[in-house]
């Protein structure tokens, strides 16, 4: 089975579009993952602590016998880069 995590990094921090930052606790309602057939993936996701790259960690092993095609989504009018 594949059980590998997935990894979005960005070249700057990022945060909520409402300025406030992103959290382990609210990143995961940010992100949808899903199969080649458009099924949702279950999924655990975590941020850094500076807030550049998001880990995505699929909760089942997908199998090697089906064709998978997984691709995160984090809309983009939903973050944006921190600025100082």
């Amino acid at each position: 089975a594949i059980s590998s995590n997935i990894t979005i990094t960005f070249d700057e921090a990022m945060r909520n579009t409402d300025d406030t930052p992103l959290t382990d606790s609210n990143i995961y309602s940010l992100i949808t993952l899903n199969d080649a057939y458009g099924y949702d993936i279950a999924f655990d996701a975590t941020i850094d602590a500076n807030k550049k790259v998001i880990t995505i960690d699929p909760t089942y092993s997908l199998s090697y016998t089906h064709r998978h095609c997984t691709w995160p989504s984090v809309p983009a009018w939903k973050i944006a880069q921190v600025t100082r």
